[in-house]
């Protein structure tokens, strides 16, 4: 309820302020109990996102991570925690993360990107948000939209087939309304 939170907001003092461009701790003298449930409740959040999430100095070095609803990693933990996420990813892909890297420590603004990945027998698409975060770190967030990808390359493939068949017909196509006008 709206009470219990300002309660639990007055009572900590502490709270997360989300805005478009970071995630920005609101800090002032609070318990540690309200950390401990700031955490758990970013913890029950992270878990119950489909995403992959990872928390990396600016140079893209990779200090943490939660892979959300048993998501599939293109590296295991041990091989990419400590490592630059432009030195574990593709080349090409790597190069892109750099760009953003780069923009995000001259603009301080977000950078989003799509790719697409090797993972385990099939190439599936993600969109990565990459946001500066307070404390000279730089948060990404990645979703898999291979299924949404793939809607639209359907899509793309119906219009490009009945354009071609209206190019080609060499009948007089006429469209008539449900009221029989032309």
């Amino acid at each position: 309820s709206e009470i219990g939170r300002a309660a639990h907001a007055s009572e900590c003092a502490c709270a997360l302020a989300w805005s478009s461009s970071a995630l920005t701790p609101v800090t002032a003298t609070a318990p540690p109990r309200c950390h401990a449930a700031r955490t758990a409740e970013l913890e029950a959040i992270l878990r119950a996102l489909p995403d992959l999430y990872f928390r990396m100095d600016p140079d893209g070095t990779i200090r943490d991570f939660h892979a959300g609803r048993a998501m599939g990693l293109y590296a295991a933990p041990e091989v990419f925690l400590g490592r630059r996420m432009q030195d574990v990813l593709p080349p090409d892909i790597g190069a892109r993360v750099q760009a953003g890297l780069d923009q995000i420590a001259i603009t301080g603004e977000p950078f989003v990107m799509e790719y697409t990945l090797p993972l385990a027998d099939e190439r599936r698409d993600f969109e990565a948000r990459m946001l500066p975060m307070d404390g000279d770190q730089v948060v990404a967030l990645a979703r898999d939209v291979t299924e949404r990808v793939m809607a639209e390359n359907a899509l793309r493939q119906r219009e490009e087939h009945f354009r071609r068949l209206i190019e080609n017909a060499s009948d007089l196509i006429q469209v008539v309304g449900p009221d029989g006008g032309i």
